[in-house]
């Protein structure tokens, strides 16, 4: 089997587990919920926990929330509810910690995805502590500073952008296209529509270093490619990506 076969086979499979896993409460409802309300965050809100929390959001939450929580993302044409602004401090299905949890938990029917099957129950806890820091007067003066994304070693040149253009036709074509706009038949199998690369809008960051990270480590529907790719080379994919946004030229 071809690799971009395996590739499709792959993501058809991750498609169907994820289709099967999203377990959403259908009764679920705006506003309080008082059996959640009952349920107690067992890590104190706290920079520790939090920072904990952060690395669950970059992970999940991004690509609807956006990095600055506040769901102004490509998402919104795409979801019957909007994503919630988590700046305001206003929790639509509830302010306490144990609502938040069973919603990040369980999700909701009208958009709302349910990651009790990717996350374990301490760090749906230390997420709920991240998400309350976008809104400082719920937060209690706790801050998180952003995490460091290393610095491009690689030269943006003409060697460098091919190379990567070779890795990308063998690991990111089947999602992302050819021209790099993601309007592929994949988006009919993924929860969230694969990037337009070529726009310069990208939803996890748009320095080298974000766009590192989100290859290697994954996100959400993105896959990661640590164990498919050696450093060097998502730095030559990096550079090519770049390549495809007319403002980097």
């Amino acid at each position: 089997m071809s690799q971009r076969l395996l590739s499709v086979f792959t993501l058809l499979i991750l498609a169907a587990i994820q289709t099967a896993v999203h377990a959403q409460d259908p009764e679920r409802k705006p506003g309080p919920h008082p059996e959640s309300q009952k349920l107690k965050n067992p890590f104190p809100l706290d920079e520790k926990t939090a920072k904990q929390g952060q690395k669950f959001y970059q992970r999940l939450c991004v690509s609807c929330h956006g990095k600055d929580g506040k769901g102004e993302t490509d998402m919104v044409d795409m979801l019957d509810v909007k994503p919630s602004d988590f700046t305001k401090g206003v929790y639509r299905y509830g302010k306490t910690d144990g609502e938040m949890f069973t919603i990040i938990k369980s999700g909701t029917i009208t958009g709302m995805m349910p990651f009790g099957s990717q996350l374990k129950d301490p760090q749906i806890w230390q997420l709920v502590n991240y998400i309350r820091t976008f809104a400082p007067k719920t937060a209690e003066g706790v801050e998180v500073e952003e995490i460091p994304v290393p610095d491009n070693p690689v030269e943006y040149a003409k060697a460098s952008i091919q190379r990567g253009k070779q890795f990308y036709v063998r690991f990111c074509v089947v999602c992302h296209g050819a021209n790099g706009k993601g309007d592929t038949e994949m988006r009919e199998f993924l929860s969230t529509h694969p990037s337009d690369l070529t726009n310069g809008e990208w939803k996890f960051g748009s320095r080298d270093g974000d766009i590192f990270t989100i290859i290697k480590d994954g996100s959400g529907d993105m896959e990661a490619f640590a164990d498919r790719l050696a450093d060097d080379r998502i730095w030559h994919v990096v550079n090519y990506l770049k390549s495809l946004n007319p403002k980097t030229n």
